[in-house]
């Protein structure tokens, strides 16, 4: 038989997904639909056979709900129809999230949309109660810059699990994400961990702890470098414009206060890391989130711009440091300009720049280039400051949803392919969901 058109292709897979959807609400949302049918027969069961009556109500419940919502069986069942719809956009026959990204980067070149799944998608909000003063940042943007639709829309709670002296280290606590519990939420259950050194930041002397000066700083009284590469893995173009100090020891490893050497800018100048150094890597289709922990002293002023291989962000010093002497977490925005593919190049650095400053310190506690942990669809990144995090710390986040969008959903959510893997949606969509 002939390859279906695209839109043909789009309207069989439509289909598909109709069925899928009217058996997940046969499951539950139908009245009465299985849920309530089940358990309306638990409450009743009696005899001296109720044991065995709520066996069998319990596995064939399961065996019903698990073939409609299981990834597996959703990603078996729509493999055919997605195939059909591979083989009009040209594409070879895959696994089943390559397929889909190949659909996906199909809608961008050629401006398609499905229906969107109406969201919201809330920052991660510190409990009023916490120890710890870092921030967790959630990116809940694609590569394209659509708002990422895969995730379940639920409040999750973040907690802090490990910490020093309880099975973690200072500034690499342990934290456990919890999803509200199935059907209505995701029921995740995993840890991540707070980025701080090795693989969670691909920066080398992240803290510049790592310093050859001629001079070393004491507390209070910091020094000027004597060459242009005295913190390793960074190059100064003047060191005239930079200082060692040790007066912000926070994120150093326990016991290594006395060493914690830390950069600041005294004058207009820049540092750079070479981010392509042996040993490191990159995943083209993952982000990474480029920060800075520092503070102003003596009111500071001028312009600093932070560039992660061709993008670049720039801060005004007097406001986004806004107290002197307070310490914060400086991040790129949220976008789709974290991601890999959108800012590698050949000659790619990390480069802090401070410009038309006439006034002041900025004081660079430690500069990162972080990894994400992906959860529910999203990007992740705690990232701690002066005060560590103690067990019992948590944070929340609520993640609703408005209007649905069929086509999204069951195939980005309900398949739970990888993070950051959506359509490109709309109000207006030009392939319209199953009526």
């Amino acid at each position: 038989m002939a390859t279906l058109s695209f839109s043909n292709a789009m309207a069989l897979l439509g289909k598909a997904v109709k069925i899928l959807n009217e058996q997940d609400l046969f499951v539950s949302g139908n009245t009465p639909d299985l849920e309530t049918m089940v358990a309306d027969a638990v409450a009743a069961a009696e005899g001296e056979r109720y044991l065995q009556q709520n066996t069998v109500l319990a596995d064939r419940f399961n065996a019903i709900s698990g073939s409609v919502r299981s990834p597996s069986s959703v990603q078996a069942f729509l493999k055919p129809f997605l195939d059909e719809v591979s083989l009009a956009i040209g594409k070879p026959l895959s696994g089943f999230e390559t397929q889909l990204e190949d659909l996906r980067d199909y809608f961008v070149a050629n401006s398609k949309t499905v229906e969107e799944r109406t969201m919201s998608i809330g920052s991660v909000t510190a409990d009023g109660g916490n120890v710890g003063n870092g921030s967790i940042f959630c990116l809940s943007k694609d590569k394209y810059g659509n708002q990422i639709q895969s995730s379940v829309a639920e409040t999750s709670r973040i907690e802090v699990i490990g910490a020093q002296g309880s099975g973690a280290l200072r500034n690499a606590e342990n934290f456990r994400y919890l999803g509200t519990n199935r059907p209505t939420g995701s029921g995740i259950d995993v840890e991540l961990k707070a980025r701080y050194d090795g693989e969670s930041n691909k920066l080398q002397n992240p803290r510049f702890n790592s310093f050859f000066g001629t001079t070393k700083p004491t507390a209070g009284v910091p020094v000027a470098p004597s060459a242009v590469g005295n913190f390793s893995n960074w190059v100064m173009n003047d060191i005239t414009k930079f200082q060692a100090n040790l007066d912000y020891p926070y994120r150093a490893p326990a016991g290594a206060a006395s060493s914690a050497y830390g950069l600041s800018f005294i004058g207009n100048g820049n540092i750079y890391q070479d981010l392509t150094q042996a040993g490191r890597s990159f995943d083209k289709d993952k982000p990474y989130l480029p920060a800075i922990i520092g503070a102003k002293t003596s009111s500071c002023d001028g312009s600093l711009t932070m560039q992660w291989g061709s993008k670049t962000q720039a801060f005004t010093v007097s406001s986004t440091f806004g107290t002197n002497g307070t310490i914060y977490i400086i991040t790129a925005d949220l976008d789709e300009d974290l991601f890999y593919e959108n800012w590698m190049s050949d000659s790619g650095q990390f480069k802090l720049t401070l410009a038309s400053q006439t006034t002041g310190k900025l004081h660079i506690i430690e500069a990162g280039l972080y990894t994400f942990e992906e959860i529910n669809g999203l990007f992740f990144a705690p990232v701690g400051k002066e005060t560590p995090w103690q067990v019992g710390d948590f944070f929340t986040q609520a993640i609703s949803q408005s209007a649905d969008g069929l086509i999204q959903r069951w195939l980005t959510r309900q398949t739970r392919v990888k993070s950051g893997l959506v359509l490109p949606h709309s109000a207006t969509p030009t392939e319209a969901d199953p009526s």
